[in-house]
């Protein structure tokens, strides 16, 4: 994915940790030691917050903050789209 490169990429530094933060919803999420450990994760590897998307639904959020992309939404539009070739 473009823009998720070098060190971090977009899911490294303080930038977008403070960008989550600022939302009182993800702002939760930092409370779990479990979370926390994963988002360190995701800095040392941003490769790792695809993985965890699929297996840890706050990461979808985290996904959506930083980027403003919602896949469940996309996915929904794909189905919708497939159905509406398939009539």
């Amino acid at each position: 994915m473009p823009g998720m490169g070098g060190p971090g990429g977009m899911f490294g530094g303080p930038e977008a940790e403070a960008k989550l933060k600022a939302n009182p919803r993800i702002a939760k999420y930092f409370e779990d030691p479990i979370f926390n450990n994963k988002w360190l994760m995701c800095q040392q590897d941003p490769q790792m917050m695809m993985q965890l998307i699929q297996s840890d639904p706050r990461f979808m959020d985290v996904f959506k903050e930083l980027t403003g992309i919602d896949l469940m939404d996309m996915q929904e539009k794909e189905m919708k789209n497939k159905q509406r070739a398939d009539d």
